[in-house]
Parts: structure tokens; C-alpha cells; sequence
């Protein structure tokens, strides 16, 4: 089935064109990345598909059935809950039959005889039953410990933790949601390795539909069958995964280049038999391959629509082979050490990379060093 389903989409800002008849369609199992340079239009087409931009032009088709999740990034009142009651949250209608539950119990236990009591409890059960209600908790544990959340900060409020735990709340809710559609933006940018390998098998797991835009090449990978290419302003579609999507976007660009040099040579023989016989013996035949020009469907290379930034380097003229020397260092806040006797030499051209866990010191090192 179709969840959702866009056709001849056009979205602009000022003088710049994102996106010119772009057409998708989503269904209920498929598993996308979506890729494409920075400021190409990722995050501009999630927001046209959740309904918070609309297109200049073209259609968007939701299904009745298709309920959309969000990473959302402002909290509001929502910093004054716990962690664990945020996370609740994304599913109001088992919190709903749960008060509903409790306020029944209460009436119950005065009115022990009450049938129209009983029978109400009796339903709100059933539907609080068949809709998970009883294994929820233990799942939104579950969804919390993978992503990096130890048990004793449940019940800690939003506000109290840093940006980047919010972000990691704020994807904990929703995973716990029931929405049959997940815009996952970057979703790996504040997990650690461990963390990162549990969303991984959680993904793979569910029987939800998901877009991902991720820069993490081994997590796309391990989490997609489909890629959607943002490139000439349209989505370029490949069926086969992250890994074969590499190899045959390579492909279609080598075949497109042969094509385009081929049509170019043509060009330039016809247009040089132009210039030779438009005054001449000829002229009838340069007049006809003149309106063929004209008609011609030219193949135009790919090439990116967003230049990044440049920067220049100067060197001073010096060159260290020795760039950093740590010795028996310790490492930490206040009076809490985070990490102790580290020693470290990094020298040019070296590459590090920092891992462990989060709130482990990564972070507090670097900022040391800096």
C-alpha cells in the first residue's frame, strides 16, 4: 500500500529552484535513504511531506492510514517532564485508557455491582491489551537503555540534561510512537558506537517505513534497501541498497558522459555542414539538419546545484613532526576525573579517532586539548 506519494512537485526560495516536477512514492514497507549534498533540499522535502512547508506547486497524497513521525527539536513545556513520562507520551491513546482504567477502578469500588461500569472496564481493557499497553513500559526501557540512557536517569527531568540527550529523547519518543512512517534526520549524530549499532537491529526489526538522511555511509548500509538520489533538482531512484547504489550511480554517470560526448560530436559534424552549405549547392539539406538542431533533446551532465564554501590555508613556513605530547594526564571537571594516566603522542599526518560510550570524557579531552 502507499503511504505517502508526491507528483510534479516545485518548491523555490527567492531565485534558487530546490526541487522541478519531483515525484515520489512511498510504501508501507519501504526502507529509504535519502541522499544528496548539504543544502540540496533533504530537510526541505521532510518538511513538505509532514505538511509544515507546502509545495509551490505539484501534489502531496497521504493515505488515510499513513500517520507521519518527526524529530522534533523545540521541547517547550515538555523540559518540565521526566524522561520517561516524555517518552510515554508519543502514545497518548494507551495513556488515555490507562486514566480511564483508574478512574473506573475507583467508581467500581463503590459501585461493585454496577454493570455499565463493569462492562466499560471490560472494553477499555481489550482495546489497552490489544494495543500493547501492557508491554509498552518494558519497551520504552528497552528503547532507552539502547540508545545510551542508564535506568537510574528515567525519571530525571528534560531540562536537566544536555542538548544532545534531549535529541537522543526526542528519538526515543519516536521509536515508541505508532506512526507507520519515520523521517529520521541525522539520527546517529549524538549516539555512540554502541548506540548506533543497537538503532541499527531496532530498525531492521520493526515493520515500519523510514527515510533516513544520514552522512553515516556504514549505517545506511546496515539500515536501507532503497536510496533516493536528490540530484537536477528530481529524485534519481536505486533499488539495490547503499552498497550497489555506489556502484550503479557510478555506472549511470559513466553511461550519460559516453552519451553526452557522443551527442556532442554529432552536434559539432552537423552544425560544421551548416556553416559549409547554408550559402551553397547544399542549402536545403543545411536548412533541414538546422530545424533538427533545433529540435534535439540535448543530454545534459549531472553536476551538483549547491557549491561549497571555500577556505584558504596559509602555512607559517614551520612544519612539526611532533603536533601534540600528552603525558600522565588526567582528565575531567570540578573534582570528577573521567579519565587518568593517559599518555599520547600524535604526530603529522596522524588520524585519531576517540571512542567509547557516551558521558565517558571524549568530549572533555578534546576540549582540554583545545
Amino acid at each position: 500500500m502507499t503511504l505517502l506519494a508526491g507528483e510534479n512537485i516545485i518548491k523555490q526560495f527567492e531565485d534558487r529552484i530546490l526541487f522541478e516536477n519531483l515525484n515520489f512514492s512511498v510504501n508501507e514497507t519501504d526502507r529509504i535513504g535519502l541522499v544528496g549534498p548539504n543544502g540540496i533540499g533533504k530537510t526541505t522535502l521532510f518538511e513538505i511531506m509532514t505538511g509544515r512547508l507546502s509545495p509551490d506547486s505539484g501534489n502531496i497524497t497521504r493515505a488515510k492510514g499513513c500517520s507521519i513521525a518527526y524529530l522534533e527539536q523545540e521541547f517547550g513545556e515538555a523540559e518540565e517532564m521526566n524522561l520517561f513520562d516524555f517518552v510515554c507520551s508519543a502514545r497518548t491513546d494507551l495513556l488515555d485508557l490507562r486514566s480511564e482504567m483508574d478512574i473506573l477502578q475507583k467508581s467500581l469500588a463503590d459501585q461493585p455491582d454496577s454493570q455499565e461500569l463493569l462492562e466499560r472496564f471490560g472494553e477499555c481493557q481489550h482495546h489497552f491489551e490489544t494495543a500493547g499497553g501492557y508491554e509498552y513500559e518494558n519497551e520504552i526501557k528497552i528503547i532507552l537503555i539502547g540508545l545510551g540512557f542508564s535506568e537510574n536517569r528515567f525519571h530525571n527531568r528534560l531540562a536537566d540534561f544536555s542538548g544532545g540527550e534531549k535529541n537522543r529523547a526526542a528519538l526515543a519518543r519516536l521509536l515508541a510512537g505508532r506512526n507507520n512512517l519515520l523521517l529520521l534526520d541525522e539520527p546517529t549524530n549524538h549516539l555512540d558506537i554502541e548506540s548506533t549499532i543497537w538503532l541499527e537491529e531496532y530498525l531492521r526489526s520493526i515493520d515500519k517505513a523510514y527515510i533516513i538522511v544520514s552522512h553515516d555511509r556504514m549505517f545506511l548500509s546496515h539500515t536501507i534497501d532503497k536510496v533516493w538520489e536528490i540530484a537536477g533538482k528530481k529524485i534519481d531512484q536505486y533499488f539495490n541498497g547503499f552498497d550497489k547504489y555506489l556502484v550503479e550511480r557510478q555506472e549511470r554517470l559513466d553511461q550519460i558522459t559516453h552519451l553526452y560526448k557522443h551527442q556532442q560530436d554529432e552536434i559539432k559534424r552537423i552544425e560544421d555542414f551548416i556553416r559549409r552549405n547554408m550559402a551553397g549547392q547544399k542549402t536545403k539539406q543545411a536548412q533541414s539538419k538546422q530545424k533538427y538542431l533545433a529540435r534535439i533533446d540535448r543530454i545534459q551532465l549531472p553536476h551538483s546545484e549547491y557549491k561549497a564554501p571555500t577556505f584558504k590555508v596559509e602555512s607559517s613556513g614551520r612544519s612539526f613532526n611532533l603536533v601534540l605530547a600528552i603525558e600522565s594526564a588526567a582528565f575531567g571537571y570540578g573534582h570528577r576525573v573521567l579519565v587518568s594516566d593517559v599518555n599520547l603522542n600524535l604526530y603529522r599526518g596522524d588520524r585519531l579517532g576517540f571512542i567509547g560510550p557516551n558521558g565517558t570524557g571524549k568530549t572533555t579531552i578534546l576540549k582540554t586539548i583545545l
